[in-house]
This record gives C-alpha cells, sequence and structure tokens, in this order.
C-alpha cells in the first residue's frame, strides 16, 4: 500500500488523466500538435519551435486546452487563468501540479507524455535544469536504457532502487504484482506517487518507501530489481539523483551486490552504472569480482568508455554549467578526483543478474564483454533468451558440445566481407548472425567464424559436430586439434546467441 506520506489524491488524478486523455494530451497528440521536429526537439531542450507551432492554428481548428497543457508542462511557462476548465485547474492545483494567481496559471512540475505503443502514462518530473540537490528528472537517455533492456516474467514482486519520477515502476506495472519502489528524496517519491496516479496504476500495487540502498527493504526477497541509481562518479554530493556521495564506483558496487543478495529464486535484477578503468587494471575483472561469492550469475556489459576529462565536462553541462572560469575551476576539482584515483576513463554499462532456481540450477557463471559498436540495444525478451543460452551453455562441457548435432538454427545469416586493397581482395572471417537480431541491424555484432566450422555447420551429414570438424581438419591436412581450439570458443558463443541449436 503507498505511504500516507506520499500519497495523493486518487479520485483527483483519475479525473486528470481522464481529462489528458480526452483532449489529446498524449505523446500521439502532442506530436500530432507540433509536429515530428518540434516533438523531437523536446527532448533535447529545444522549446522554440514549440512555441512556433502552438502559434500557428492546426488545421483541425483551435485546441486551447491541448495548447494550454503544453504551455504549461512542456514548456514550463504561464496559461492564461480562464483557458482551462475550472474543474480541470482545481485538480490540477489539488495535486500540486499548478498554482494559480492574478497572473494566471502557473506549473509547479513537468507532467509528460509517456508510453508504450498500447497504453499512455504520464512521468512528473521537476521542471527545468537541475537547480537544488533535489532536483527530480523525468525520463532520460539511461533509464530509458534500462525499461529496454529488463527481462520482463510474469507476476511476483518488483523493487524499484532509486525510482526517480517513476519511469521503471511503470513498466514493471504490466507484468509485476506488487511493486515496491525506494528513493533517498522525498521529491522523488512524491512524483512517482503522482506519475503512478496519473497513469491509472491501482494504488495498492505501487508501496513506496524513503531510505538509502536496501535499508528499506531489508530481508526481503524480490522476482525482479530494477535500478537506475545515481551513479555518476563525481567529487562530491551536489545532486540526489546524480551523485551518491561515495567514493569511485563504490555506489554501482553496493547495488550490484545488494540486489543479489534480494532477489527470490530465479529472480532477475538489472542496474545501470559507472566503472573505473584504472590504470594497470583490467575493468572486466574488476566488475566480474563485485559478482563473486553473491551466489548469482551475471552479464556485464560495456556500452560506452569516455576518457575522464570528456566524462566530467558533459556532467558538468548536463547541470548547467557553462564554460568560463567557474567551469574551468569545477573540471580542476574532477580531474583532481580521477588522478586521486588513477583512473583514466569511466565506463558505462549494465550488470543483469540472474538467481538460481530450480532443481538443479548450475554453478554460477560471469559473462563480461564490451557492446560499444552494438547497432542498437536489445530488448527485454532478447535479453531473457541471451541469460537462458549463456545457463544452457554453461553447463554444457566441450565433450558434450562438440558430441552434439549442432545445426544453424532457422534465421541464421551469413555475412560475408572482402578487403579491397589496390587490385586484390582479401576475404575477412564470414560473419554468423541471426536475421534481425544478430548481426546487420541487430542488438550485437555477428560472430567471426572459423572456416571449418562453417563447414561443419553447413554439412549435411547427420553426424556430431565434432567429427565433421575432424573430417574438415583431415582434408585440409590438419591435425584436428589445431582446429579445434578456435574452433570451440566461437562455437560456444553460437550456441550461447542461440544462432546454433545443439540438438
Amino acid at each position: 500500500m503507498p505511504n500516507a506520506e506520499w500519497a495523493c489524491d486518487q479520485r483527483a488524478a483519475a479525473r486528470v488523466r481522464d481529462t489528458l486523455l480526452a483532449v489529446g494530451y498524449t505523446a500521439e497528440g502532442v506530436l500530432e500538435r507540433v509536429g515530428p521536429a518540434a516533438f523531437d526537439g523536446l527532448a533535447r531542450g529545444l522549446t522554440v519551435p514549440v512555441r512556433r507551432a502552438l502559434a500557428a492554428a492546426p488545421p483541425a481548428g483551435p485546441t486551447p486546452v491541448l495548447d494550454a497543457l503544453i504551455t504549461l508542462f512542456l514548456l514550463g511557462e504561464r496559461a492564461p487563468a480562464d483557458v482551462l476548465p475550472s474543474a480541470l485547474a482545481a485538480d490540477l492545483e489539488a495535486l500540486g501540479l499548478v498554482g494559480t494567481d492574478a497572473g494566471g496559471i502557473a506549473p509547479r512540475l513537468e507532467v509528460r507524455p509517456y508510453g508504450e505503443p498500447d497504453t499512455d502514462w504520464y512521468l512528473v518530473a521537476d521542471l527545468g535544469a537541475p537547480a537544488d540537490a533535489t532536483h527530480v528528472l523525468g525520463a532520460g537517455g539511461a533509464s530509458l536504457t534500462l525499461a529496454r533492456i529488463t527481462p520482463r516474467a510474469a507476476g511476483g514482486r518488483a523493487l524499484d532502487l532509486g525510482c526517480g519520477s517513476g519511469v521503471q515502476v511503470l513498466h514493471a506495472a504490466r507484468h509485476i504484482d506488487s511493486i515496491v519502489a525506494t528513493d533517498t528524496n522525498p521529491r522523488a517519491l512524491r512524483c512517482t506517487a503522482l506519475s503512478a496516479a496519473l497513469s491509472g496504476l491501482p494504488p495498492e500495487q505501487l508501496d513506496l518507501r524513503a531510505g538509502s540502498l536496501f535499508g528499506p527493504v531489508a530481508g526481503e526477497r524480490f522476482d525482479l530489481v530494477v535500478s537506475n541509481p545515481p551513479f555518476v562518479i563525481s567529487p562530491g554530493h551536489r545532486f540526489t539523483y546524480r551523485d551518491a556521495g561515495l567514493p569511485g564506483d563504490a555506489l554501482t558496487q553496493q547495488v550490484v551486490r545488494g540486489a543479489a543478495a534480494h532477489l527470490a529464486p530465479g529472480g532477475h535484477a538489472a542496474i545501470l552504472g559507472n566503472w573505473l578503468h584504472v590504470v594497470g587494471a583490467d575493468w572486466r575483472e574488476r566488475v566480474a569480482a563485485w559478482v563473486t561469492g553473491t551466489g548469482v550469475s551475471a552479464w556485464i556489459v560495456q556500452r560506452d568508455a569516455e576518457p575522464v576529462a570528456d566524462y566530467a565536462a558533459a556532467w558538468l553541462r548536463d547541470a548547467g554549467e557553462v564554460d568560463g572560469p567557474g567551469f574551468d575551476a569545477a573540471l580542476h576539482d574532477w580531474l583532481d578526483t580521477f588522478e586521486a584515483m588513477r583512473c583514466e576513463a569511466v565506463g558505462f554499462g549494465w550488470v543483469v543478474l540472474v538467481a538460481p532456481g530450480g532443481e538443479d540450477p548450475g554453478a554460477p557463471w560471469v559473462h563480461v564483454e564490451d557492446l560499444a559498436h552494438a547497432e542498437r540495444l536489445p530488448t527485454g525478451e532478447e535479453v531473457a533468451a541471451f541469460l537462458a543460452g549463456c545457463a544452457w551453455v554453461e553447463a554444457l562441457p566441450a565433450p558434450a558440445l562438440l558430441a552434439s548435432c549442432a545445426r544453424l538454427a532457422e534465421g541464421a545469416t551469413i555475412t560475408r566481407t572482402e578487403v579491397v586493397g589496390g587490385a586484390s581482395a582479401t576475404a575477412l572471417p564470414p560473419r554468423l548472425g541471426l536475421a534481425g537480431m544478430v548481426g546487420p541491424g541487430g542488438w550485437r555484432p555477428g560472430v567471426p567464424t572459423h572456416p571449418a566450422l562453417l563447414a561443419a555447420l553447413l554439412d549435411p551429414d547427420d553426424t556430431p559436430v565434432g567429427e565433421r570438424l575432424d573430417a574438415w581438419a583431415q582434408a585440409e591436412g590438419l591435425e584436428p586439434i589445431e582446429v579445434l581450439g578456435p574452433v570451440l570458443t566461437a562455437l560456444r558463443e553460437l550456441v550461447r546467441l542461440g544462432i546454433v541449436r545443439t540438438v
């Protein structure tokens, strides 16, 4: 049940939601009103195109209420007092979304249309650039990444650690029975409560709790844990949504280990984070060590890595700092911090955890990789399939894999590439993929494949793949052991990705 401290007037929220939907204040409705270019610009903070669109009457006729809502909640500007129906204005004020005075109606919070293709939600957050430590952000790139990659099994309990404006709560509510959402910032809990109510979530589905890290859920376990925590590595604690005030990447490490301890059997966790690239150390080993001894399996992915100067400058500008003496002084502080930690770059990515479940869960595994060059992010369904593939490969020893009748799966693709130099062309190893998923247009590059393995997989002979590889080696005048080494790694990766089936 929602904590009374964060609860809002559910009836007023339901009336507001009905009105917003009726007047077209939805993602689709705003897009139609202002046009694609202006709509896309909103995500980058460009408001002038929206103002220009509102100044031009739409072909279908005036839309004063819709235009006023866009002005209030997306542009963050006042609207005339008489433009909104009195009942709507009263409900908006009762919910703390607007204030009224002699100058008209003034927005107090941002109410942004959000949703999935078949539903309309609303995210409530603070307006404008961060102004103080308690600022609450709306949906940003990181929160959208987390929403996309999270595996989504039906039913059970979920924990959203550091709920912010409630992005992950809304997505989880579609498949989870009950959600606990926590944050150290009371404003964030209030915004999440409003987002949930305006989006039509039943109040009994959401339990809001104040507190740091896993303190509010001590002793509890969850089928899903999601967290987009304040993982930014900075010199101090300026903004609650961004800075944890802990040294280095300690916050991300604590969230990973805490999530592992709070997973129910068979449960999943999806966590975003930053990690240090320390001089003389391999980041893969550093981050993998966070999972050691937890008893869970982990897929660790780095999507990007920035030199420390670029990283610090980006976050300073994100907080509204502009070039000049103040910016330079702040940048020196950040770089001093990184130098003290011997950090040369900062990685960004995710950690997905899988708790053991079932009668024979197998030994925990950790798979670490860099997917900086992937064309797109995986979906939650693709993540779940990959995790299942990892578990299958880890449980399949090399002799059993070579004894299987491995075959290319339906939808497998072969990409052949030649590099032309002068009058000659050099063929690169063929890459195997899976249509729409791995390879061109997929969430990760295709897998470079040794000619022996490709020939064995295409061989129609119904024999174990190891025997087909031996036959290829003998035909080429090679010892089988010379082929098996480089082939086995690729074969395991192909099985992990579902490109090769072993049965």
